[in-house]
Protein backbone atom coordinates (compact mmCIF):
# COMPACT_ATOMS: atom_id res chain seq x y z
CA UNK A 1 0.00 0.00 0.00
CA UNK A 2 3.13 2.64 0.93
CA UNK A 3 4.05 2.47 -2.42
CA UNK A 4 0.56 3.14 -4.26
CA UNK A 5 0.38 6.12 -1.77
CA UNK A 6 3.47 7.58 -3.03
CA UNK A 7 2.83 6.80 -6.80
CA UNK A 8 -0.47 8.39 -6.07
CA UNK A 9 1.20 11.31 -4.42
CA UNK A 10 3.66 11.91 -7.58
CA UNK A 11 0.39 12.09 -9.85
CA UNK A 12 -1.00 14.95 -7.64
CA UNK A 13 2.02 16.75 -7.78
CA UNK A 14 1.52 16.64 -11.38
CA UNK A 15 -1.78 17.57 -11.24
CA UNK A 16 -1.45 20.72 -9.24
CA UNK A 17 1.43 21.88 -11.23
CA UNK A 18 0.54 20.93 -15.04
CA UNK A 19 1.03 25.18 -15.73
CA UNK A 20 4.69 25.33 -14.50
CA UNK A 21 7.73 23.43 -15.80
CA UNK A 22 7.84 20.07 -14.48
CA UNK A 23 11.05 17.53 -14.84
CA UNK A 24 10.36 13.99 -13.62
CA UNK A 25 12.82 14.67 -11.20
CA UNK A 26 10.56 17.09 -9.44
CA UNK A 27 7.66 14.00 -9.15
CA UNK A 28 10.10 11.65 -7.91
CA UNK A 29 11.05 14.01 -4.90
CA UNK A 30 7.75 14.67 -4.13
CA UNK A 31 6.62 11.28 -4.18
CA UNK A 32 9.39 10.01 -1.70
CA UNK A 33 11.21 7.51 -3.97
CA UNK A 34 13.66 6.64 -5.81
CA UNK A 35 13.93 8.02 -9.19
CA UNK A 36 14.21 4.69 -10.64
CA UNK A 37 11.88 2.69 -8.94
CA UNK A 38 9.56 5.77 -9.04
CA UNK A 39 9.41 5.17 -12.87
CA UNK A 40 9.70 1.72 -13.05
CA UNK A 41 6.40 1.44 -10.53
CA UNK A 42 4.77 3.95 -12.49
CA UNK A 43 4.95 3.01 -16.11
CA UNK A 44 3.83 -0.33 -14.41
CA UNK A 45 0.70 0.60 -12.64
CA UNK A 46 0.02 2.95 -16.12
CA UNK A 47 1.50 1.21 -19.29
CA UNK A 48 2.99 4.55 -19.72
CA UNK A 49 6.19 6.08 -18.74
CA UNK A 50 6.56 9.53 -16.50
CA UNK A 51 7.60 11.53 -18.95
CA UNK A 52 5.00 11.02 -21.13
CA UNK A 53 2.33 11.16 -18.81
CA UNK A 54 3.24 14.53 -18.00
CA UNK A 55 3.40 15.57 -21.54
CA UNK A 56 -0.08 14.12 -22.36
CA UNK A 57 -1.81 15.84 -19.22
CA UNK A 58 -0.39 18.79 -20.25
CA UNK A 59 -1.55 18.06 -24.23
CA UNK A 60 -5.17 17.26 -22.06
CA UNK A 61 -5.31 20.55 -20.13
CA UNK A 62 -4.95 22.07 -24.10
CA UNK A 63 -7.30 20.42 -25.43
CA UNK A 64 -9.76 21.37 -22.62
CA UNK A 65 -8.58 25.07 -23.36
CA UNK A 66 -9.61 25.13 -26.78
CA UNK A 67 -13.10 23.67 -26.34
CA UNK A 68 -14.05 26.85 -23.83
CA UNK A 69 -13.23 29.99 -25.03
CA UNK A 70 -11.41 31.81 -27.28
CA UNK A 71 -8.54 31.80 -25.48
CA UNK A 72 -5.58 32.21 -29.00
CA UNK A 73 -3.49 28.90 -29.47
CA UNK A 74 -0.50 30.21 -28.93
CA UNK A 75 -1.44 31.51 -25.09
CA UNK A 76 -2.55 27.68 -24.45
CA UNK A 77 0.78 26.49 -26.41
CA UNK A 78 2.90 28.84 -23.58
CA UNK A 79 0.67 27.52 -20.53
CA UNK A 80 1.16 23.91 -21.62
CA UNK A 81 4.84 24.39 -21.81
CA UNK A 82 5.89 24.24 -24.98
CA UNK A 83 8.47 27.32 -26.58
CA UNK A 84 6.08 27.55 -29.91
CA UNK A 85 3.18 27.52 -31.27
CA UNK A 86 4.67 24.83 -34.17
CA UNK A 87 6.10 22.59 -31.26
CA UNK A 88 2.79 22.65 -29.86
CA UNK A 89 0.99 21.79 -32.47
CA UNK A 90 3.42 18.88 -33.74
CA UNK A 91 2.59 17.41 -30.66
CA UNK A 92 -0.63 17.68 -30.45
CA UNK A 93 -1.37 16.03 -33.32
CA UNK A 94 0.73 13.14 -32.86
CA UNK A 95 -1.66 12.67 -29.54
CA UNK A 96 -5.11 13.95 -30.61
CA UNK A 97 -4.54 12.89 -34.74
CA UNK A 98 -5.53 16.88 -35.86
CA UNK A 99 -4.12 20.28 -35.18
CA UNK A 100 -5.20 22.52 -32.43
CA UNK A 101 -7.15 24.35 -34.66
CA UNK A 102 -9.39 21.47 -36.24
CA UNK A 103 -9.72 20.21 -32.81
CA UNK A 104 -11.50 23.63 -31.67
CA UNK A 105 -13.51 23.52 -34.67
CA UNK A 106 -14.47 19.64 -34.58
CA UNK A 107 -18.11 18.39 -33.16
CA UNK A 108 -16.79 15.67 -31.74
CA UNK A 109 -13.37 15.73 -30.90
CA UNK A 110 -12.94 12.39 -28.68
CA UNK A 111 -11.74 12.03 -25.39
CA UNK A 112 -8.81 13.38 -23.47
CA UNK A 113 -6.58 11.50 -20.88
CA UNK A 114 -8.13 11.94 -17.76
CA UNK A 115 -5.57 12.18 -14.69
CA UNK A 116 -5.56 8.35 -12.80
CA UNK A 117 -6.22 7.52 -9.96
CA UNK A 118 -5.33 4.40 -8.05
CA UNK A 119 -6.97 1.51 -6.01
CA UNK A 120 -6.07 -2.03 -5.50
CA UNK A 121 -9.89 -2.68 -7.00
CA UNK A 122 -8.51 -1.29 -10.35
CA UNK A 123 -5.45 -3.13 -10.13
CA UNK A 124 -6.52 -6.32 -9.50
CA UNK A 125 -8.97 -5.78 -12.35
CA UNK A 126 -6.05 -4.78 -14.55
CA UNK A 127 -4.35 -7.83 -13.64
CA UNK A 128 -6.52 -10.47 -13.06
CA UNK A 129 -4.76 -13.25 -14.90
CA UNK A 130 -1.30 -12.35 -13.53
CA UNK A 131 -1.95 -12.83 -9.89
CA UNK A 132 0.35 -15.55 -8.68
CA UNK A 133 2.92 -15.05 -6.08
CA UNK A 134 6.89 -15.47 -6.37
CA UNK A 135 9.10 -17.34 -4.03
CA UNK A 136 11.06 -15.75 -1.49
CA UNK A 137 14.03 -17.22 -1.14
CA UNK A 138 17.42 -15.96 -0.23
CA UNK A 139 20.37 -15.99 -2.15
CA UNK A 140 23.83 -15.59 -1.17
CA UNK A 141 26.31 -13.64 -2.53
CA UNK A 142 27.28 -13.97 -6.22
CA UNK A 143 30.01 -12.93 -8.02
CA UNK A 144 29.22 -12.74 -11.95
CA UNK A 145 31.27 -12.14 -15.07
CA UNK A 146 30.51 -11.30 -18.50
CA UNK A 147 29.34 -8.58 -21.19
CA UNK A 148 27.90 -5.39 -19.70
CA UNK A 149 25.50 -2.68 -21.24
CA UNK A 150 23.89 0.64 -20.28
CA UNK A 151 20.43 1.57 -21.78
CA UNK A 152 17.81 4.27 -21.53
CA UNK A 153 15.55 2.83 -18.27
CA UNK A 154 12.34 5.08 -19.69
CA UNK A 155 11.28 3.46 -22.40
CA UNK A 156 8.68 0.95 -22.95
CA UNK A 157 9.92 -2.47 -23.43
CA UNK A 158 13.32 -1.73 -23.71
CA UNK A 159 14.97 -5.00 -21.71
CA UNK A 160 12.75 -7.06 -24.45
CA UNK A 161 14.32 -5.60 -27.60
CA UNK A 162 17.40 -4.41 -26.62
CA UNK A 163 18.84 -7.44 -24.63
CA UNK A 164 18.98 -10.08 -27.10
CA UNK A 165 21.67 -8.98 -28.64
CA UNK A 166 23.83 -8.60 -25.58
CA UNK A 167 23.29 -12.07 -24.45
CA UNK A 168 24.06 -13.27 -28.17
CA UNK A 169 27.29 -11.59 -28.13
CA UNK A 170 28.10 -12.78 -24.50
CA UNK A 171 27.35 -16.70 -25.75
CA UNK A 172 29.21 -16.46 -28.85
CA UNK A 173 32.48 -15.51 -25.72
CA UNK A 174 31.14 -17.18 -22.74
CA UNK A 175 33.93 -20.09 -23.63
CA UNK A 176 36.38 -17.50 -22.30
CA UNK A 177 35.10 -16.96 -18.70
CA UNK A 178 37.15 -19.15 -16.35
CA UNK A 179 36.28 -19.96 -13.05
CA UNK A 180 32.71 -20.79 -13.41
CA UNK A 181 30.92 -21.97 -10.70
CA UNK A 182 28.67 -23.97 -12.46
CA UNK A 183 27.68 -24.69 -15.77
CA UNK A 184 23.61 -25.22 -15.51
CA UNK A 185 23.01 -21.31 -14.80
CA UNK A 186 23.32 -17.98 -16.50
CA UNK A 187 22.26 -14.41 -14.89
CA UNK A 188 21.42 -11.24 -15.88
CA UNK A 189 21.71 -8.38 -13.66
CA UNK A 190 20.40 -5.41 -13.83
CA UNK A 191 20.62 -1.72 -11.74
CA UNK A 192 20.23 1.83 -11.61
CA UNK A 193 23.49 3.32 -12.98
CA UNK A 194 25.16 5.56 -10.34
CA UNK A 195 26.01 8.62 -12.97
CA UNK A 196 22.58 9.04 -13.98
CA UNK A 197 19.37 7.44 -12.52
CA UNK A 198 17.34 7.36 -16.00
CA UNK A 199 19.53 4.94 -16.78
CA UNK A 200 20.32 0.89 -16.48
CA UNK A 201 23.50 -1.29 -16.56
CA UNK A 202 22.96 -4.61 -17.18
CA UNK A 203 25.34 -7.60 -17.28
CA UNK A 204 24.58 -10.47 -19.42
CA UNK A 205 26.80 -13.76 -17.54
CA UNK A 206 27.84 -16.08 -15.49
CA UNK A 207 28.58 -16.90 -11.66
CA UNK A 208 32.55 -17.87 -11.04
CA UNK A 209 34.75 -17.86 -8.58
CA UNK A 210 35.54 -14.64 -6.03
CA UNK A 211 39.15 -14.80 -7.33
CA UNK A 212 38.20 -15.47 -11.39
CA UNK A 213 40.05 -13.61 -13.84
CA UNK A 214 38.02 -11.17 -16.07
CA UNK A 215 38.14 -11.39 -19.67
CA UNK A 216 39.19 -8.55 -21.84
CA UNK A 217 36.17 -6.33 -22.63
CA UNK A 218 33.97 -8.12 -20.13
CA UNK A 219 33.01 -6.32 -16.71
CA UNK A 220 33.05 -8.06 -12.88
CA UNK A 221 29.90 -7.79 -10.78
CA UNK A 222 29.41 -8.53 -7.09
CA UNK A 223 25.83 -9.57 -6.42
CA UNK A 224 25.30 -9.16 -2.51
CA UNK A 225 23.55 -11.69 -0.10
CA UNK A 226 19.47 -10.82 -0.45
CA UNK A 227 16.35 -12.50 0.15
CA UNK A 228 14.95 -12.25 -3.45
CA UNK A 229 11.04 -12.90 -4.90
CA UNK A 230 11.66 -15.13 -7.83
CA UNK A 231 8.93 -14.67 -10.39
CA UNK A 232 8.90 -17.57 -13.01
CA UNK A 233 8.18 -16.11 -16.65
CA UNK A 234 7.32 -18.04 -18.95
CA UNK A 235 6.92 -17.73 -22.73
CA UNK A 236 9.36 -15.57 -25.02
CA UNK A 237 12.16 -13.65 -23.14
CA UNK A 238 11.27 -10.58 -25.26
CA UNK A 239 7.89 -10.13 -23.40
CA UNK A 240 9.49 -10.38 -20.00
CA UNK A 241 8.09 -6.59 -19.53
CA UNK A 242 4.98 -8.12 -19.08
CA UNK A 243 6.60 -9.99 -15.60
CA UNK A 244 8.62 -7.03 -14.66
CA UNK A 245 5.48 -4.62 -14.91
CA UNK A 246 3.67 -7.58 -12.37
CA UNK A 247 6.89 -7.72 -9.89
CA UNK A 248 6.83 -4.06 -9.74
CA UNK A 249 3.27 -2.37 -10.03
CA UNK A 250 0.55 -5.46 -8.44
CA UNK A 251 3.03 -7.50 -6.31
CA UNK A 252 5.28 -4.67 -4.37
CA UNK A 253 2.56 -2.11 -4.02
CA UNK A 254 0.48 -4.96 -1.62
CA UNK A 255 3.08 -7.11 0.22
CA UNK A 256 4.17 -4.99 2.87
CA UNK A 257 7.90 -5.04 0.97
CA UNK A 258 10.28 -2.76 -0.63
CA UNK A 259 13.21 -2.90 -2.68
CA UNK A 260 16.37 -3.17 -1.26
CA UNK A 261 17.81 -0.96 -4.45
CA UNK A 262 20.37 -3.79 -5.29
CA UNK A 263 19.96 -5.39 -8.81
CA UNK A 264 17.75 -7.25 -10.20
CA UNK A 265 18.07 -10.89 -11.41
CA UNK A 266 17.14 -12.93 -14.51
CA UNK A 267 18.16 -16.94 -13.60
CA UNK A 268 18.44 -19.14 -16.49
CA UNK A 269 18.61 -22.93 -16.32
CA UNK A 270 17.25 -25.85 -18.37
CA UNK A 271 13.85 -24.57 -18.69
CA UNK A 272 14.88 -21.82 -21.02
CA UNK A 273 14.41 -22.80 -24.35
CA UNK A 274 14.72 -20.12 -26.57
CA UNK A 275 12.65 -21.16 -29.40
CA UNK A 276 10.16 -23.59 -27.39
CA UNK A 277 6.63 -22.08 -26.40
CA UNK A 278 6.89 -23.70 -22.94
CA UNK A 279 10.27 -21.67 -21.95
CA UNK A 280 10.65 -20.47 -18.79
CA UNK A 281 13.24 -18.47 -16.53
CA UNK A 282 13.06 -16.79 -13.04
CA UNK A 283 12.93 -12.86 -12.93
CA UNK A 284 13.77 -12.03 -9.01
CA UNK A 285 13.69 -8.38 -7.33
CA UNK A 286 15.55 -8.04 -4.06
CA UNK A 287 13.32 -7.38 -0.85
CA UNK A 288 13.36 -6.47 2.65
CA UNK A 289 10.36 -6.12 4.72
CA UNK A 290 8.61 -2.61 5.45
CA UNK A 291 9.11 -1.49 9.12
CA UNK A 292 6.49 0.34 10.77
CA UNK A 293 7.60 3.50 12.53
Amino acid sequence: MAYLVQVQRGIDFIEANLRRPIEPRDVTRAAGMSHWHYQRIFKALTGDTLAAYIRHRRLAGAAAALRVGEQPILEIALAAGFGSQAAFSRAFKAVYAMPPGAYRAAEHPGPVLPKVTLDLEALRHLYLNLNRQPRLRREPERVLVGLRTAFDGTRKNELGTSLPVLWEAFLARASAVAGRVDDDHGYGAMATDPQDPTRLWYLAGVEVAADAPVPSEMARVVVPAATYARFEHRGPAVAVDHTVSFAYGTWLTQVGMRHTGGPDLEIYDARFRPEAFDSAFDFALPVVRETVP
